[in-house]
Parts: structure tokens; sequence; C-alpha cells
């Protein structure tokens, strides 16, 4: 039961990150409060400034995209909890 409510929560996690790629409307989803604890420095740096960072190329292009760094935590978590 714990382990069917952890990979629900990541998959509902997964599917909220991406439908915004803007970070403010990020950090005011729920989901993002409730998968907080769980994110890494790096992406929690990424999604909280108030600054915009623009990436030409590579993972995370465009502006202030943070979300190859909340998914590569959540691939993270998925591993931890043994979902994989």
């Amino acid at each position: 039961m714990k382990l069917n409510a952890r990979r629900e929560f990541l998959l509902y996690a997964r599917n909220a990150i991406g439908e915004t790629d803007d970070r403010s409307m990020c950090r005011e989803h729920v989901t993002y409060s409730q998968l907080c604890p769980y994110l890494s420095q790096r992406s929690i740096e990424q999604v909280e400034p108030n600054t915009v960072t623009i990436q030409m190329g590579g993972r995370g292009s465009g502006i202030g995209n943070s979300n190859p760094y909340i998914y590569d935590d959540i691939h993270a978590l998925e591993k931890k909890w043994v979902l994989l």
C-alpha cells in the first residue's frame, strides 16, 4: 500500500511539473510544496530564485527551465524507494 501511494505521488508530481515551464507557477503548485523536501539543493536553486536563466543548449535549454533537474530528483526517488 505504501509503495502504491509513493508510485502515485511521483506519477502525479511528474505530470504536474510537466504542465508548465514557468518557475513561478511551479513554485505555487501544491505538488511542489509536497515534493520540495525530496528535491536536491540544485533543483531548489533552479526553481526558487527570482532571476531568469537562459540556457542556449543541452538539457534544460530555454528560459528558466528547471524541469530536467526536478525529473532527475523524481527518478532518484523512484530508485531510492525501489519503485523501478
